[in-house]
C-alpha cells in the first residue's frame, strides 16, 4: 500500500527501532539487577524486627522484582512479536490483519499508556524516569501505527 499523508517514517522502521529500544530497555533492567543495586525493601538494619526476618523480606522482594521482570518482558515481547506481524501484514494490504492490528494497537496503547500509573501502585520504587519514557513512548509508537494504518484504510474506502 502507498503511505498514508500522516506517515513521516515508514511504518517498519519505526517498529524495528521500537524493538531495539524494547531489548535495550530490558537489558539495561537485568544488569541493573545483575549489579545487586540496593534492595527495594527497606535498610535491614533500620529495621527493628529480627535479623533473619529483615532479610527473608529483603530477598522476597528482590526475588519478586526479578521475576516480575521477566514476565514483563516476556509479555512484552509476545505482544509487540503480534502487533509487528499484524503490522506487517496490514502494511502489505490485508484488510483482516488491518482489523486485528487495529484491537491489538488500541490495547498496546492503553496498555504502555497506564503502566507507569499501576507499577506505582503496586510499588513507587518500581518506576523512575526512565521507566516513564519507556512506557510513554511505547504508547506513541503503536499511536503512530494505528493512525498510519487507519488513514491508509480509511483512504481506501
Amino acid at each position: 500500500m502507498t503511505p498514508s499523508a500522516i506517515e513521516i517514517v515508514p511504518l517498519m522502521w519505526v517498529f524495528a527501532a521500537w524493538i531495539g529500544a524494547t531489548l535495550a530497555f530490558f537489558a539495561n533492567g537485568i544488569a541493573i539487577c545483575r549489579l545487586n543495586l540496593p534492595p527495594l525493601a527497606p535498610d535491614p538494619a533500620a529495621d527493628a524486627r529480627f535479623y533473619s526476618e529483615r532479610e527473608t523480606e529483603t530477598k522476597f522482594r528482590d526475588t519478586y522484582r526479578k521475576r516480575f521482570a521477566a514476565n514483563e518482558l516476556l509479555y512484552l515481547l509476545m505482544f509487540n512479536g503480534a502487533g509487528g506481524f499484524l503490522l506487517y501484514v496490514a502494511n502489505e494490504g490485508v484488510l483482516w490483519a488491518a482489523g486485528f492490528f487495529a484491537l491489538l494497537a488500541l490495547w498496546l496503547i492503553y496498555d504502555y499508556a497506564s503502566a507507569p500509573s499501576s507499577l506505582s501502585e503496586m510499588n513507587p520504587k518500581l518506576v523512575g524516569t526512565l521507566d516513564r519514557i519507556y512506557f510513554y513512548a511505547g504508547a506513541l509508537v503503536w499511536a503512530y501505527c494505528f493512525a498510519c494504518i487507519g488513514s491508509r484504510w480509511l483512504g481506501k474506502f
